[in-house]
């Protein structure tokens, strides 16, 4: 468990080096957080907020706690941040100026989170290292049922290097409260629990195991569109990889199914296996970057996304451009 604690925390900062936040106490100057309180749908900003999120991982009711909260104010170069800290006392500071959230990193602010941006249009990550994500809004209309509630209209956020293999990173926003939930790399699926944000709490209602089943999880199997699509194998269009989503139901728990998800040419060959496992009821996402199996680029031409779950068939088509 604290291993998976130390992954949380160590992804909230993105693989990337937290400020401390007692290193930054000579030049803080703390203000009132309402003063530049310019983005308070998504995003936020006031002192003393708190969330806490459990993690879906694994079995469904596997339960880890998190807490985060809004600790302070801090003045950077005549800019108001505000000091977002974990529980185990790590530190990130975020501003916003208009609909645009900037994260303080590396010693300057990178664009982090952008709501201005239409759906389906990708910006990137302006950092040094070798992590350089792009960043897709996926939605702004998804709904997230969690412990602290039903959430609509949400803002999709991925994160993802083409470069890196499984490093996809997932926000999902609700209007007024901020993050609700999150998929981390390895599926670690830290949910929102329960929050006060701006004085006003929303309580994590006490379920069983049944009735987070019920509440929470998928009442179906689903394979969604692919997206984007088409793309190009080559990244030519900027992104050189689609993303195929799909779910498990609650009501084959707690055995799980045995899940195929194979790409197929219109031959009916198998171009490449993404997965054969035994996976348990919630959302899963997958990546493919247009190459068989050997690792060589598919010719262009249509494919076929086929996902077998138990007696459930189903199948998309995505095409790839070169």
């Amino acid at each position: 468990m604290q291993r998976r604690k130390l992954l949380f925390a160590s992804a909230l900062a993105v693989s990337m080096t937290v400020v401390g936040h007692s290193k930054l106490q000579a030049m803080s100057e703390p203000v009132l957080a309402s003063a530049t309180d310019s983005l308070k749908n998504y995003f936020p900003l006031h002192l003393g907020d708190v969330w806490k999120y459990y993690y879906e991982e694994g079995l469904p009711d596997t339960v880890f706690g998190q807490t985060f909260s809004v600790r302070d104010t801090i003045r950077l170069g005549g800019k108001l941040y505000f000091d977002y800290v974990d529980s185990h006392g790590l530190s990130v500071l975020y501003r916003s100026e208009g609909p645009r959230v900037y994260r303080w990193i590396e010693n300057k602010d990178v664009l982090w989170f952008d709501f201005a941006v239409a759906v389906g249009d990708t910006y990137r990550v302006n950092l040094s290292g070798a992590w350089k994500p792009n960043v897709v809004i996926l939605s702004k209309t998804a709904v997230v049922r969690a412990r602290a509630g039903t959430f609509t209209n949400c803002y999709h956020f991925l994160f993802d290097d083409p470069k890196v293999v499984d490093d996809a990173v997932q926000y999902w926003f609700a209007p007024d409260l901020s993050i609700v939930k999150m998929i981390w790399p390895h599926f670690i699926r830290p949910v929102l629990h329960s929050a006060t944000v701006n004085g006003r709490h929303y309580p994590g209602p006490v379920l069983n195991v049944s009735q987070y089943h019920q509440s929470v999880l998928p009442k179906k199997f689903y394979l969604e569109t692919v997206y984007p699509n088409p793309f190009s194998a080559a990244g030519a269009l900027g992104q050189n990889f689609t993303t195929i989503r799909y779910t498990i139901p609650a009501n084959i728990y707690p055995a799980g199914v045995s899940v195929e998800l194979k790409i197929y040419n219109l031959l009916g060959q198998v171009v490449r296996v993404l997965a054969i496992k035994q996976q348990t009821p919630g959302e899963y996402s997958l990546q493919w970057n247009g190459a068989d199996e050997s690792g060589r680029l598919a010719p262009a031409g249509v494919y076929l996304v086929r996902l077998v779950a138990g007696d459930f068939v189903a199948e998309r088509k995505v095409v790839v451009l070169r």
